[in-house]
């Protein structure tokens, strides 16, 4: 007898007008949209004004965190505005997390790893009685 199990390529689809994308949910994925999450708010503490052109390199680092490298140049040559972008990338963060923890993808790896070592203490307690 054999067992067989399927795997699948760890993503969430997004499309955004006419583009398509995939949103990493490997590991490193998420670890990356934390990590994104940080960048992009130090980004948006340097824009002074109506600076566009650090308000575009903001847009960009966040995009290609989330969906890859050029992302933001497709996503900007749909719509040729700045604040349209700021627009989708909120969009896209809080439809990101809200399917990562309708799929239950809702620990980070610290939160894994210390919920991990509290059942495990938990099993070991049983042991001991």
């Amino acid at each position: 007898m054999v067992i067989k199990i399927n795997t699948t390529q760890a993503g969430i689809p997004v499309e955004i007008g006419e583009l398509k994308f995939t949103f990493d949910t490997s590991d490193d994925g998420l670890a990356k949209l934390a990590e994104a999450a940080e960048t992009f708010t130090e980004d948006l503490s340097k824009i002074k004004g109506n600076d566009i052109k650090v308000t575009k390199k903001a847009l960009k680092r966040g995009f290609e965190f989330l969906l890859g490298p050029s992302s933001f140049d497709q996503i900007y040559e749909q719509t040729s505005s700045v604040m349209q972008c700021i627009n989708i990338l909120e969009e896209l963060c809080y439809s990101l997390t809200a399917e990562l923890q309708a799929t239950g993808n809702k620990f980070t790896q610290q939160e894994k790893a210390e919920h991990y070592l509290k059942q495990k203490q938990k099993k070991q307690k049983k042991r001991k009685k």
